[in-house]
């Protein structure tokens, strides 16, 4: 059980005089306001429930401590076995008051600050003013008012943004999750024995989670994140129950995180019993849009960002090209570099001074040309975005792991408990794949989904971080992945001889034998079709794209579209979203979804006279070559591979880009059929 430090000697005054202890003398004794002590036994209250002892108040008397000698024999032994908050540094401790006025709804005097942290006046008041200049990141200022004490005032966003960096810095995920754990297990009376997550009250917290849970919205992202996510949702609900509401409204790019934040908001103001303001929607639509989500790479969707994807490939072909390593061919770094970069570009990099993260300085020490090349790249190709040292270390990991990445055949099963993002754990899993050829398959998860994992199952369990109390034997690892503890656990998977016999391994379930071949003939079929329509046209141009593209859809009419007018109205809609035109080139990918094509296309139309529309790098080419691909609403998932193989392939390389510019029917047939091909491969 944790106690703050103004709680303990509270108790200790409350067990010491034990007659009773009165309103007056409590403020005394402890140097603050009659709301500060009515606030810290308002939470006494609900801490002692648990050890069936109550804290009263009686008219003559004060307050007391009601409950059986058993029971206050074991308060005492809870308060002399409690450790007192101990602050690693003088940096930590200055997070830890920042936060502690961040939260406070009265004013502070510097002796009943220096009476909780177990400091000096002086040393608080030096702390104090380095607090102060922290603060200049934000709109917040350290108010001091002669004889009533201080608090930090200024705007409402800032100060919950700054509230929730504080706590997130001063807790691991491990301990977050447990935490959360035990609220719905004990009714909300567990307290944690972290000092900044008892900033937050387990209330909101655990209506919070309900809200996240509810919405089905986080699984994909790390566990970082949905601590982040969580703790900035439930410190709005504090600050809504304290009528401190936000009151300006943050203009939203994307409608969809406005109706992801609308969706938690409506299960959170239910359990609260509280309307929610449009401008909180905002703000936590705001929050929303820098979570690194998995960003489907489907053109057709309207979240797609066309000008992003342009812009990673090109940073992915820049930095191929300046360093030895040719990066282009990884799928999975585009598909996770996008998603990063997608959140990233959104993120508000002000922040509370930081002490550095030992395990990007070992990444950034361990890749110094490579980390030198992507930051130079980085301001080529996103010149109006500023990435601080964290994140350029996030980013390098993903190009980092990447170097790391060769799959090979296994034997063991092996289970990676992870906080960190997904670069890390992508490091990890290459790692473990590249050196340990013992292992068969290596599973990630997140610290928040040990509930639903069988442990029982993996013949290894590695964790990134401390596992108190966990059932299960595992070995605690770096992010790094060593080179001794590599050797260690090729010893233990060869000491627990865990393979399966020659048989077994090369013996494949007939179900799932069933499944690969619906897949691949699903994939051949429709690669065949596509290929069939495939087709190169000599169009007039008319006087303004839309006539054009009319014209282009009267010749699809039928066969491949049975609306040509409502599909050109579609793809010339999808066009206006965004610049489509591939810089330095004379083509565009124009595409768009609906219910009025009959069937997946793909073709090219050379214009008789050019055109100038606007590039992807925001120059103006001149369009004389359309590509068009159309696809049939819903989409299944063989036909959304395929399509995305080919729009993916248009910026692909410069040998690409050169044969959709310039290239025949017969070269770019070819080119399509060797990127059928080898997404067909993809299902074994």
């Amino acid at each position: 059980m944790y106690f703050s430090a103004r709680e303990k000697k509270i108790l200790e005054l409350l067990l010491e005089y034990h007659q009773g202890i009165t309103q007056e003398e409590l403020e005394t004794l402890l140097k603050v306001s009659r709301r500060t002590v009515y606030r810290e036994i308002s939470s006494l209250e609900k801490t002692l429930h648990p050890l069936d002892i109550q804290l009263v108040k009686e008219r003559g008397k004060g307050y007391l401590l009601l409950g059986d000698e058993q029971s206050l024999v074991r308060l005492r032994t809870e308060l002399a076995n409690e450790k007192t908050d101990d602050f690693g540094s003088t940096l930590e401790r200055q997070r830890a008051i920042t936060a502690k006025l961040l939260v406070e709804a009265e004013r502070e005097t510097i002796q009943s600050l220096a009476f909780e942290f177990r400091v000096s006046p002086a040393t608080m008041m030096t702390d104090l003013k380095n607090v102060e200049q922290s603060l200049n990141n934000y709109r917040l200022m350290l108010d001091r008012v002669q004889g009533d004490g201080l608090a930090i005032v200024g705007d409402e966003s800032e100060r919950r943004n700054l509230l929730r960096s504080l706590i997130y810095s001063g807790v691991n995920e491990y301990d977050f999750f447990h935490h959360l754990r035990r609220l719905e297990e004990t009714n909300l009376h567990h307290k944690s024995s972290n000092y900044f997550l008892k900033l937050v009250s387990n209330e909101a917290l655990y209506v919070a989670n309900q809200g996240i849970s509810e919405s089905q919205l986080f699984q994909d992202v790390t566990d970082n994140q949905l601590v982040q996510i969580l703790l900035i949702l439930a410190i709005s609900i504090d600050r809504m129950n304290l009528h401190h509401p936000i009151e300006e409204e943050f203009p939203i790019e994307d409608e969809e995180f406005y109706q992801h934040a609308q969706k938690i908001l409506q299960v959170v103001g239910k359990m609260i019993g509280q309307l929610v303001a449009t401008f909180e929607v905002s703000f936590l639509a705001r929050q929303l849009s820098g979570v690194n989500y998995k960003i489907p790479q489907n053109i057709f969707l309207e979240s797609y960002d066309v000008t992003l994807s342009y812009q990673v490939r090109e940073l992915i072909a820049a930095v191929s090209q300046q360093s030895t390593n040719d990066f282009r061919k990884d799928d999975t770094l585009f598909y996770d570099l996008s998603a990063h970069m997608s959140a990233a570009l959104k993120r508000n990099y002000a922040s509370f001074d930081k002490e550095a993260n030992p395990l990007l300085k070992k990444v950034i020490e361990k890749y110094p040309a490579l980390y030198q090349t992507i930051t130079k790249q980085l301001r080529v190709y996103f010149p109006q975005a500023q990435f601080n040292e964290e994140e350029l270390g996030y980013i390098l990991i993903h190009f980092a792991s990447s170097l790391e990445r060769s799959p090979q055949q296994r034997g063991a099963n092996v289970l990676v408990l992870c906080s960190s993002g997904i670069g890390t754990s992508k490091i990890l899993e290459s790692r473990l794949t590249k050196y340990v050829p013992e292992i068969e398959t290596t599973q990630v998860a997140r610290i928040s989904q040990m509930d639903y994992i069988n442990f029982a199952q993996y013949d290894l369990i590695l964790s990134t971080i401390f596992l108190p109390g966990f059932e299960f034997p595992y070995k605690m690892i770096s992010p790094l992945l060593l080179e001794d503890e590599l050797a260690e656990i090729r010893l233990v998977l060869m000491k627990q001889s865990h393979r399966l016999p020659e048989e077994q391994v090369k013996s494949v379930p007939v179900e799932n034998s069933v499944l690969t071949f619906e897949r691949i003939y699903e994939r051949m079929r429709v690669a065949n079709n596509l290929l069939k329509q495939f087709d190169m046209y000599a169009l007039t141009t008319e006087p303004d794209l839309f006539a054009t593209i009319q014209k282009m859809m009267g010749r699809l009419q039928g066969v491949i579209v049975q609306d040509a007018m409502e599909v050109a109205k579609k793809v010339y809609r999808r066009y206006q979203i965004a610049p489509i035109g591939i810089p330095n080139t004379n083509f565009a990918l124009f595409h768009c979804s609906s219910e009025k094509v009959n069937l997946p296309y793909f073709g090219i139309f050379e214009l008789s006279d050019s055109v100038p529309i606007a590039a992807m790098d925001g120059s103006t080419i001149q369009l004389s070559r359309i590509l068009l691909l159309l696809a049939p609403e819903p989409l299944n998932h063989e036909l959304e591979l395929l399509l995305g193989k080919i729009s993916s392939s248009v910026i692909d390389s410069d040998l690409n880009i050169e044969i959709y510019k310039k290239g025949d029917k017969d070269l770019i047939y070819h080119l399509l059929s060797s990127l059928f091909v080898d997404e067909i491969r993809e299902v074994n």
